[in-house]
C-alpha cells in the first residue's frame, strides 16, 4: 500500500508541475510569412480567392491529394467554402470559409477543424514595383486550456513551416499562370476547375447599348423576388451571354447566386451553371473595355489547343454603387473549354 501511495503521490506531483508549467506557457500564438512573389497583384490575389485554386499551392491538400473535398456554389470571395475530409490525422476534417474579402488587398480564413475547434488565418497583399508581397498570418488564443497552451508551443513550428511551403508554392503557381495578350495588354489566364452554381435568373434581348440597363433591370427583378421569399445571396451577381454578336443581337441570363434550387415563379427561373473546365481573366475598369480581355481568352484557348464548349459568363465582382473608380471595377470573365 506505501508503494501505492507513493506511486500517487509522485503522478499527483507530475501532474500539478505540467499544470503549473502549462499555465507559465504563452497563452497566446502568432505566426506571420511573407514571400515576394514575381506576378501581379490581380494573378496572386486569384489564386488565393479562387478555392479551387488551393489544389495547386495548398500544403493541407499536399498532405493528402486523396482527400475528400467538397465545394460549396461560391467559386471566390465572400461565402466561397469547402469541407474536407481525411483519413490523415494530420489534415483530420473540417470547413474552410472565406470572408472580409478585399480584392487585391486582404482575405480572412475561417477554420472549423471538426476534432480541433475554430481557427482564424488571413492573407494580405501589397504591391511592390511590379511584385506582389503575400503576408500570411495566423493569430490563435488559448485561453487557460492548458493542453492547447502545450499544442501551441510544439505545433508552432510546424505550422511556420507549412506556411513558408505553401507560399513558396503559392508563388510557383503565381509566376507560371498562362498569358494572354490583346492591344499590348497582358491577361493572366486562369483554368478553373469543377464549376458548379446555382442561381435565380431573368432572360433578356437587346444590344450591346442596351446591356447595362438590361442587367439593371433584371437584377432588380430578382432582389425582390428574393426579398419577398426571404433567399439569401450567395455571390456576387453574373450574367451569361448564349448570344452576342458585336454591335448586332445580344441575349444574356442576368443572374444571381444562391445556395440551393428554390421554387420560381413569372419571369425567374433556376439556372444551373457546372462546367468541368473554364478559362478565367480578370479585368479592371469600365464595361466598356472588356471586350480585348475577351478577345484575349479566345487567343490563349486557340493558341494552347483548347477548345470552348460553351456559352461564356461574366461575375460584376465590384459593386459600381460602392466603388466609384471605374479602374478598380473588377469583373472575371470565363469561357467553358474542353
Amino acid at each position: 500500500m506505501k508503494i501505492l501511495k507513493r506511486i500517487l503521490i509522485v503522478v499527483a506531483g507530475i501532474i500539478v508541475l505540467l499544470s503549473i508549467i502549462g499555465l507559465l506557457l504563452p497563452s497566446k500564438s502568432h505566426v506571420e510569412r511573407s514571400i515576394v512573389i514575381n506576378a501581379p497583384i490581380e494573378t496572386v490575389f486569384d489564386q488565393v480567392n479562387t478555392l479551387k485554386n488551393w489544389k495547386k499551392w495548398s500544403p493541407w491538400y499536399k498532405k493528402d491529394t486523396a482527400a475528400v473535398i467538397t465545394y460549396n456554389n461560391i467559386p471566390s470571395g465572400n461565402g466561397a467554402s469547402y469541407s474536407w475530409e481525411s483519413k490523415n490525422k494530420e489534415v483530420g476534417a473540417g470547413t474552410l470559409t472565406l470572408s472580409d474579402v478585399k480584392p487585391n488587398e486582404h482575405i480572412t480564413e475561417n477554420m472549423a477543424f471538426k476534432d480541433w475547434g475554430d481557427a482564424k488565418a488571413e492573407m494580405n497583399f501589397t504591391k511592390e514595383g511590379n511584385a506582389t508581397k503575400v503576408t500570411w498570418i495566423m493569430d490563435s488564443d488559448y485561453g487557460w486550456n492548458i493542453f492547447f497552451r502545450y499544442i501551441g508551443v510544439f505545433m508552432k513550428g510546424d505550422l511556420e513551416k507549412q506556411f513558408d511551403d505553401g507560399l513558396l508554392a503559392l508563388k510557383d503557381a503565381s509566376e507560371h499562370a498562362p498569358v494572354a495578350t490583346e492591344s499590348g495588354v497582358a491577361y493572366k489566364v486562369q483554368v478553373v476547375d469543377d464549376i458548379s452554381i446555382v442561381a435565380l435568373a431573368v432572360s433578356k434581348k437587346g444590344t450591346e447599348q442596351t446591356i447595362g440597363k438590361q442587367l439593371g433591370e433584371a437584377y432588380g427583378e430578382i432582389q425582390a423576388f428574393m426579398t419577398k421569399n426571404k433567399i439569401k445571396q450567395m455571390g456576387a451577381p453574373f450574367a451569361v451571354y448564349p448570344v452576342f454578336t458585336p454591335g448586332g443581337a445580344i441575349e444574356l441570363e442576368a443572374a444571381i447566386p444562391v445556395e440551393k434550387a428554390v421554387p420560381v415563379s413569372g419571369n425567374i427561373k433556376l439556372l444551373e451553371v457546372k462546367h468541368p473546365h473554364a478559362a478565367k481573366v480578370d479585368f479592371y475598369g469600365d464595361y466598356v473595355g472588356s471586350a480585348a480581355a475577351h478577345d484575349a481568352i479566345n487567343k490563349w484557348v486557340t493558341a494552347n489547343n483548347r477548345k470552348i464548349i460553351g456559352a461564356p459568363w461574366e461575375v460584376y465582382v465590384t459593386d459600381p454603387m460602392v466603388e466609384k473608380d471605374t479602374a478598380k471595377w473588377l469583373t472575371e470573365i470565363l469561357y467553358p473549354i474542353e
